[in-house]
């Protein structure tokens, strides 16, 4: 045991509640992942249990080494913004791709699928966090600033939005939730509000009014589900089945739920394994150990990420810490919403939950690294960062 408690450093109770997530996972896989196909052997039974156990075993191993790393090598990396550029050239190749998936969010290279988008907050996070560093409590040009750092903001975002809406505004919030911890002068913050909230304003007026003109094949998509949230009762039935769906099964599952393996609702919502994967662990696992113990375990781990932020000696580590770990949660939240009807239709996952494995992986580093920083936390009390730390941050 204390061989063990050596292996595994940092916050420990961040340790728990991602495991207490990936449990969830298998009991997931175990019912709505099997499919029932009729061929001439009769029904076939396809377990997704196999896959789940290896996407486990892989995110523990990734966390583990995510968590040795010594994030202050990371300061002085000098290709963050090489970074971003190459994941602007990936976004704009998922949308010439012609990949066979309805919704263009998935690139295929060298027989290998995976999301950009899920890289793309990850990286911007590191990007602003070092940025705000290097000019925290220094004069920073607004026009510099748009050069260096809005710049990739809007372009990403355009990206990711052609085809992906809800992860757009959810890498638009986390920027600028960032920025804002992160000491961005807020006379300049606010002319960038202000900007964004008028294209904001524009972008849905022309999709309210006129969503064939903009460049994107969802656009259509994204009106129907704005209408069908607002005015639900003049909406189609094809429109609402979905959320009709896992709004039942939410109120099926009462207090205790009907089991493991038991849901009804698994067999004729789809998604359900991803984007309503919360609504039927409540139908299985009831109110309170499938609604609440779960949102609890996604808070909790908030909580833990801001008392992991506020005890870091350096600003940033508090920024890395909060722009690594908080994704989690609000994409957590934002699939609950949804599951429960409080939200539109996004098409966001339930993090270490959902069936995916690029998503998962990159989730399990960044939370590899939070834990790696929650070392410190450990050790010594917070310390005000120094001018020498702030001049050894290799900002590029």
């Amino acid at each position: 045991m204390k061989t063990m408690s050596k292996l595994i450093t940092g916050d420990k109770r961040i340790w728990f509640v991602v495991f207490v997530l990936f449990m969830y996972s298998f009991f997931l896989a175990y019912s709505a992942g099997t499919e029932h196909t009729l061929s001439d052997n009769g029904i076939q039974i396809k377990m997704l249990i196999m896959k789940n156990l290896r996407i486990f075993l892989g995110g523990i191993l990734v966390m583990y080494a995510a968590h040795l790393i010594n994030i202050k090598k990371l300061m002085r990396l000098s290709f963050l913004r090489f970074a971003l550029q190459i994941m602007i050239v990936l976004l704009g190749l998922v949308l010439v791709q012609d990949n066979g998936y309805a919704a263009k969010r998935w690139l295929v290279l060298f027989g290998f699928s995976f999301q950009p988008s899920t890289l793309a907050i990850p990286i911007m996070m590191f990007y602003i966090s070092t940025y705000c560093a290097k000019y925290y409590d220094k004069p920073l040009e607004f026009y510099e600033s748009i050069r260096a750092l809005w710049s990739y903001i809007v372009i990403i975002t355009v990206l990711i939005g052609l085809q992906n809406l809800s992860t757009a505004i959810l890498f638009v919030m986390l920027s600028f939730i960032l920025l804002f911890i992160g000491g961005y002068p807020f006379k300049h913050y606010m002319r960038i509000v202000s900007i964004f909230a008028v294209l904001m304003g524009g972008f849905l007026f022309v999709l309210m009014t006129a969503p064939d003109i903009l460049p994107t094949d969802r656009a259509v998509t994204w009106k129907n589900r704005i209408e069908t949230y607002l005015n639900p009762e003049s909406a189609s039935k094809d429109a609402t089945h979905q959320i009709s769906l896992s709004k039942l099964a939410v109120a099926r599952g009462g207090i205790l739920g009907k089991g493991p393996g038991n849901s009804l609702v698994k067999n004729k919502i789809s998604q359900g394994t991803s984007d309503f994967a919360y609504a039927i662990l409540v139908e299985e696992f009831g109110i309170l150990l499938g609604g609440i113990l779960i949102l609890f375990a996604y808070l909790y781990l908030g909580y833990l990420i801001f008392v992991n932020c506020f005890q870091a000696k350096t600003i940033y580590k508090q920024l890395l810490i909060v722009g690594l770990g908080i994704p989690i949660v609000l994409q957590a939240i934002l699939n609950m919403g949804v599951a429960t009807g409080l939200l539109p239709v996004t098409g966001q996952p339930l993090p270490f939950i959902s069936d995916g494995g690029t998503g998962t992986l990159v989730n399990c580093v960044s939370i590899g690294l939070v834990i790696g920083m929650s070392r410190d936390r450990m050790k010594t009390k917070k310390a005000k960062i120094t001018k020498q730390e702030l001049s050894k941050i290799k900002f590029v």
